[in-house]
């Protein structure tokens, strides 16, 4: 993975962005209409590295095609510590304005190394009322 340096907000928009590596999931139709996303990774994260994460709603019933919808920065509820050898638990708390039915995550890796690739495991998201 060699990825630009570009500032977070290149990767706010409905489709492409500047960095090189994202994953997008699937997007998620919940059966009741949620307020809030509690977001955990794990993120194995070299000195050259970052994770970002990102996420698009939709109201519950919006006949609205989500792929049309720019997604929107989620910070970490902390720091995403440096750590090259093992994984650390990171927290995300996503409060979209208004309540939604559907939501889908973006998740870019960014490294100035191609040797030094960031890594993640176990995501889940909890959303809730």
């Amino acid at each position: 993975i060699i990825s630009s340096t570009n500032p977070a907000g290149a990767e706010n928009v409905a489709s492409g962005g500047a960095e090189l590596t994202r994953y997008i999931t699937k997007k998620v139709e919940l059966n009741e209409e949620a307020d809030t996303a509690t977001v955990f990774m794990n993120v194995n994260r070299p000195g050259s590295a970052n994770v970002d994460l990102y996420y698009r709603v939709l109201e519950g019933g919006s006949s609205a095609d989500i792929n049309d919808v720019a997604f929107v920065a989620a910070p970490p509820t902390e720091a995403i510590p440096v750590n090259e050898r093992s994984y650390s638990e990171v927290r995300y708390d996503i409060d979209p304005t208004g309540s939604f039915g559907t939501i889908q995550f973006k998740i870019v890796l960014r490294s100035t190394v191609s040797s030094t690739p960031p890594k993640i495991k176990d995501f889940r998201a909890i959303c809730a009322t």
